[in-house]
């Protein structure tokens, strides 16, 4: 039979490295989920030392979040991909130390046996989505969700977002970009 996306996640996971294999630094572009998907599996299986991630903005949260949550919408993918995408974001933001790089630290060299890598973060302030919260906030049915990614809380995310009118976060989200 086929495998289901997940089920096959843990076991390329299971194939490619052996139980408690350390790693040393895990490094995360952005928080979509094709992006992070894996690592709740990947740091249950593994001991993964350092998590090297973007600095979060509000802009980043509200654009991981809305991009994912209209593939979702769009491609009928069933899952929990909503409390998954926020389990992964708790667990590297609230139970892990990340280094953060962004605002201040603009770059990380990391030396490793097979040369170095030099790790260059997303940076929304390139993106035209940076002026989602500015667009959440035009509608006014959307202002506490704009105030919960300002907040970068989690919790009223979730919350703000089950209740938002779908036509209207689009209209939004789109219009960021144009």
């Amino acid at each position: 039979g086929r495998l289901n996306a997940q089920k096959n996640l843990v076991y390329q996971i299971h194939a490619e490295f052996a139980q408690r294999t350390e790693i040393e630094y895990l490094f995360i572009s952005h928080f979509h989920k094709d992006h992070i998907s894996g690592i709740k599996e990947l740091d249950r299986y593994c001991s993964i030392k350092n998590y090297v991630v973007p600095v979060i903005s509000p802009q980043m949260l509200a654009e991981s979040v809305l991009h994912d949550y209209f593939w979702v919408k769009t491609n009928g993918y069933g899952g929990n991909w909503f409390n998954d995408l926020f389990d992964v974001l708790e667990m590297i933001f609230e139970e892990k130390e990340p280094i953060q790089i962004g605002e201040g630290r603009r770059t990380l060299q990391v030396s490793a046996v097979r040369g170095s890598w030099v790790y260059i973060p997303y940076n929304p302030s390139r993106n035209p989505v940076n002026d989602i919260i500015v667009e959440l906030k035009n509608h006014q049915q959307l202002v506490q969700l704009a105030e919960a990614f300002e907040n970068l809380d989690f919790d009223k995310v979730k919350e703000e977002i089950q209740k938002a009118d779908l036509d209207e976060l689009k209209d939004a989200y789109y219009t960021a970009y144009d």
